[in-house]
């Protein structure tokens, strides 16, 4: 799938001083190509009560190439961006289980381990990525035949990574700690 934006808006808003290298206004053309994935999962019950589930993904990240803009108007300061990511086909890991303790009450954990796909000296602020360990805790609990309410919590492992980008000299340390709380109602009718 490739992502196309054709005549996108750009405010910009600078200082006076800056009025006569930059525009107010411009327009511009973009371009993304977006990967596709292939999944395999399996899912199997030892007993009527546990479900234990695995998956295994596979991202073609490698079509992200170089990010592409390019402004009608051109000027010293604004120069058309073609900006190389040289991303990697990377790969996703989950796991995950599912228990009926009772008839109203279901818990649930699961692991994802997700590789990044982005080379070491190509990192940027804009996307900053690491490879991540995530961890979930979950439970749905049936207050009668058509209502329930689902409870989750799942935790970004946090980590520290300094990295620099190659074609831009440019540095810095990125850390990613993540903690996701959800909640739920279902109705039945």
């Amino acid at each position: 799938i490739e992502f196309e934006l054709n005549e996108g808006d750009a405010n910009i808003y600078r200082p006076e001083f800056l009025a006569d290298d930059l525009p107010e206004y411009t327009t511009f053309d973009g371009f993304l190509p977006l990967p596709s994935t292939t999944a395999m999962s399996v899912a199997f019950m030892p007993t009527d009560k546990l479900t234990i589930a695995l998956e295994y993904d596979r991202t073609e990240w490698s079509v992200y190439d170089t990010l592409r803009i390019d402004f009608a108007e051109n000027t010293a300061l604004l120069e058309d961006i073609a900006d190389p990511k040289k991303y990697e086909d990377a790969f996703q890991f989950r796991a995950g289980i599912q228990y009926d303790l009772k008839n109203w009450l279901t818990l649930r954990g699961g692991y994802v381990f997700d590789k990044t796909p982005i080379p070491a000296d190509y990192y940027g602020p804009e996307t900053p990525d690491m490879d991540r360990d995530a961890i979930a805790l979950g439970a749905s609990v049936n207050l009668n035949d058509n209502v329930a309410i689902d409870l989750s919590y799942t935790y970004v492992l946090g980590r520290e990574y300094a990295t620099e980008y190659s074609p831009a000299n440019f540095g810095g340390t990125y850390l990613t700690d993540v903690n996701v709380f959800s909640f739920g109602f279902s109705l039945g009718f």
